[in-house]
């Protein structure tokens, strides 16, 4: 019986254990001609983080869920 419930809550303490992780990510594109925008800050205000595209107008954020 012991040793059913510390293979329990080993299995139940490493689930809740580790953060779980999102990547938000996409391109920032001039809607007229098409051309992917570079250096242009993408802010998300409830997370209060600011990524910036790079020469080829992607962006990328990695945020806790």
């Amino acid at each position: 019986m012991k040793k059913a419930f510390f293979i329990k809550a080993f299995i139940f303490f490493s689930l809740t254990g580790f953060a779980q992780k999102a990547t938000i990510s996409g391109y920032v594109t001039d809607k007229t001609t098409g051309e992917n925008l570079f250096n242009c800050g993408i802010f998300i205000k409830e997370l209060n983080k600011t990524a910036y595209t790079n020469d080829y107008g992607f962006y990328s954020f990695t945020v806790d869920t």
